[in-house]
């Protein structure tokens, strides 16, 4: 989570330029989603930027009811569908896909659950001490949190790739801090750290394409 709008427009911009450069370095379609996911981080940073700008004043409010819906979809819906489907996508062992299936099955069923909770429910934001608090039909729901940490951060720990572990680790970490210490801005602040793993992201491919070219000139 941001502080200010600035800063969440300044995030998005870096975050934006690591996206940029990660998608220069995908080569195969099923890299895609993976690949996307910089972009989509910095997109969600921008959103937030307008939510701030509503919640100041600074826009009207079907600016901020939009940006508010589209941010709140992201981290609830997509995000959770989007990484175990992308580390499917991408692992090129059959055994760890089928590891990975079930967790495709469980993002992809919550997903659907987020869309049908917050189909046609008020969302409500509020700045306090700083950040952002978030409230709708998921937020703070105990059991919802508990399946969105399994299916978001179990996906790096089954893959083939090692240094995925890494990913891993830093999202379960960030996530637990956070679950810990700033619970009312568990939505703002998750999604904050997640924008902040871009940089694995853009690593993990740039190792891939080293690998393979290493392997083409032996």
């Amino acid at each position: 989570m941001c502080f200010s709008p600035e800063a969440s427009f300044a995030s998005g911009a870096i975050v934006g330029a690591v996206g940029v450069g990660t998608l220069t370095q995908v080569r195969k379609p099923r890299e895609l989603l993976l690949g996307a996911l910089p972009l989509m981080f910095a997109a969600h940073q921008i959103e937030e930027g307008f939510v701030w700008l509503y919640l100041q004043g600074r826009v009207s409010q079907q600016i901020g009811d939009w940006a508010i819906w589209l941010y709140i979809l992201f981290a609830h819906a997509a995000l959770i569908a989007i990484s175990p489907w992308s580390f499917w996508l991408i692992e090129p062992n059959k055994m760890r896909r089928r590891l990975l299936l079930p967790l495709v099955v469980l993002g992809s069923a919550l997903c659907l659950y987020a869309l049908w909770a917050l189909a046609g429910s008020q969302i409500h934001a509020q700045i306090r001490r700083h950040g952002i608090e978030y409230d709708d039909p998921v937020t703070g729901v105990a059991w919802f949190a508990v399946l969105y940490i399994v299916a978001t951060c179990t996906p790096p720990f089954v893959s083939s790739f090692p240094w995925m572990i890494f990913f891993g680790a830093l999202v379960l970490l960030g996530l637990t801090v956070v679950a810990i210490f700033k619970t009312i801005y568990l939505t703002s602040m998750w999604c904050s750290i997640a924008a902040l793993i871009s940089i694995l992201i853009y690593m993990h491919f740039w190792r891939v394409r080293h690998q393979h070219a290493t392997s083409a000139n032996i």
